[in-house]
């Protein structure tokens, strides 16, 4: 492989692609989000990484030819590692800082000349202003809310970012809520058909539902999704005829 590229494989992670651009270290994009578990490579990059830590690279491969990559630097790293739900997300992090970076060093292209009580200032200072952009994102989700509970989540999870700590009480646990899925397995339908006719029997009400927002699989956006409490199913059972299985 050409075009400056040093790979370093680990044998839980797998391979992660590496470039030395203007004596900074930089990550193919691509290759840390699917480490870190992201199934949308490219939304992961778009949502979780800022402008200035990202750019294109070529690289040539023997198999694909030349193309252009999205290669992050160490802020764009640590701010995908943080957003990641992956349990080992820390774990990769430790090789990262304590294995990947170092061997780059020594091949010379990473001339760094602090020393390494400066370099764990510098991968401080670059996570907390991951968490700080990742607050950031949760208040402002929180003020596109109107749905008080969700609204105090979201502040309380922004808080803990930036305190490293949970400083902010989440809201007290609620009734279980069942999705249209759930509902109609109960029934033998699709939730589709669940939808409609909480539509059309206007079972979308505090009694029975409660709206939710969840992330879409698809992209970085927010989607309603309604939920229903087990009280909805006496309703459904005359409505179909039945009872739920």
């Amino acid at each position: 492989m050409t075009n400056g590229v040093q790979i370093f494989e680990n044998a839980e992670f797998g391979k992660v692609r590496t470039i030395v651009k203007g004596r900074e270290p930089y990550f193919v994009g691509k290759d840390v989000a699917e480490i870190l578990g992201y199934k949308d490579t490219v939304n992961a990059l778009k949502a979780h990484v800022d402008e200035e830590d990202k750019t294109g690279w070529q690289i040539t491969t023997p198999s694909r030819g030349t193309q252009t990559a999205t290669i992050i630097n160490e802020s764009g790293l640590y701010s995908l590692i943080l957003s990641s739900k992956l349990p080992a997300a820390k774990k990769f992090k430790r090789w990262v800082t304590s294995e990947v970076l170092p061997s780059i060093r020594k091949t010379g292209g990473y001339n760094v000349k602090h020393d390494d009580a400066l370099q764990s200032k510098r991968v401080e200072i670059m996570e907390r202003n991951a968490r700080t952009r990742a607050a950031n994102l949760l208040l402002k989700i929180a003020e596109r809310t109107n749905i008080p509970e969700y609204k105090a989540v979201c502040n309380a999870k922004a808080a803990e970012m930036v305190a490293g700590e949970m400083i902010l009480p989440l809201p007290a646990a609620e009734r279980r809520t069942y999705s249209a899925t759930e509902i109609g397995a109960m029934f033998g339908v699709s939730a589709n058909k669940i939808g409609k006719l909480a539509n059309m029997h206007k079972l979308k009400v505090p009694e029975y539902a409660k709206l939710f927002y969840s992330k879409s699989e698809h992209s970085v956006k927010e989607v309603e999704t309604w939920r229903y409490y087990e009280s909805v199913v006496p309703v459904f059972e005359k409505i179909f005829g039945r009872e739920a299985v």
